[in-house]
C-alpha cells in the first residue's frame, strides 16, 4: 500500500511541478534543489519514524519529491546539451542512477557490519 501513496504522490507531483514551471513561479534548478533537499531530509528521518503513519507522511513527501525531481532533470538535461545529444545524455544519466541504487543499499549494509563489527571489538 506505501507504494500506491507513493506513486500517486509522485504523478500528482509531476503534473504540479510542470504546471510551476510552465507558469514560470519556480525556475528548474531551484525546484530540483529543493525537491533533493527535502527527499534527504526525508530519507534520514525514516530512522526516527515509530508509527505505520510516520512512514506513510514520509513515503508521501517522498513521492512529492521524486515527482519534482525526475520532472526537473529531463529538463536539465534538455537545457545542458544539443538536442541531438539528449538521447546519449539521458541515458548516460540513467546509467548513473543505477550505479547509486545498487550501490547504495550494499554500502549502508557494509557500513552497518563494520560498525557492529568495531563494537563487538
Amino acid at each position: 500500500m506505501l507504494y500506491f501513496y507513493f506513486g500517486l504522490m509522485s504523478t500528482l507531483a509531476r503534473i504540479l511541478s510542470g504546471i510551476l514551471l510552465n507558469m514560470k513561479l519556480i525556475d528548474c534548478p531551484s525546484l530540483c534543489i529543493i525537491a533533493v533537499f527535502i527527499n534527504g531530509i526525508a530519507v534520514l528521518s525514516l530512522a526516527l519514524t515509530n508509527s505505520f503513519g510516520e512512514i506513510l507522511t514520509i513515503f508521501f513527501v517522498l513521492g512529492v519529491t521524486d515527482g519534482a525531481f525526475c520532472c526537473t532533470i529531463i529538463l536539465l538535461i534538455l537545457h545542458s546539451v544539443k538536442p541531438s545529444e539528449f538521447a546519449f545524455a539521458y541515458g548516460l544519466w540513467l546509467f548513473c542512477l543505477a550505479f547509486a541504487l545498487i550501490l547504495g543499499p550494499v554500502t549502508s549494509g557494509w557500513f552497518v557490519l563494520t560498525q557492529v563489527l568495531i563494537m563487538m571489538i
